[in-house]
């Protein structure tokens, strides 16, 4: 398996057949963004760093899950928003046009990109 945060968050011994690599990608977004997650996977949930590769093996193959990421209104961090909502380890899959208490009428997609096998990015731009 890749990395010690694969061993850390599972229990057990793993085969490391069901290892994906996913990267959070947020476009053009400019306000600051923390650290976003998955969850409601047989493993657990994992955090997931921003523009660079995280690792998650898990018992079985992931198809749905639950994405979240924290997005602020400015660099003071006063006022934040979770938005969640489910995807799918698809490629084109999207959740489309939703907006944030932090951003006012903006609205946002959030879609995953297949890279390679198990290897995917999950994008987040403004909507058009």
């Amino acid at each position: 398996c890749h990395g010690e945060q694969t061993l850390a968050n599972v229990n057990g011994n793993l085969e490391c057949k069901n290892e994906y690599q996913i990267t959070a990608k947020f476009n053009d977004l400019n306000k600051p963004i923390a650290l976003s997650s998955i969850s409601n996977i047989q493993s657990g949930t994992w955090t997931l760093g921003t523009d660079i590769a995280s690792y998650i093996n898990d018992p079985q193959q992931i198809v749905g899950f639950k994405y979240t990421y924290n997005i602020f209104e400015n660099n003071k961090f006063e006022k934040s928003d979770a938005p969640q909502f489910d995807l799918r380890l698809e490629d084109g899959y999207c959740n489309s046009n939703y907006t944030t208490t932090v951003t006012g009428d903006t609205r946002f997609t959030t879609c995953v990109k297949k890279v390679r096998d198990k290897k995917f990015e999950i994008i987040t731009t403004k909507s058009s």
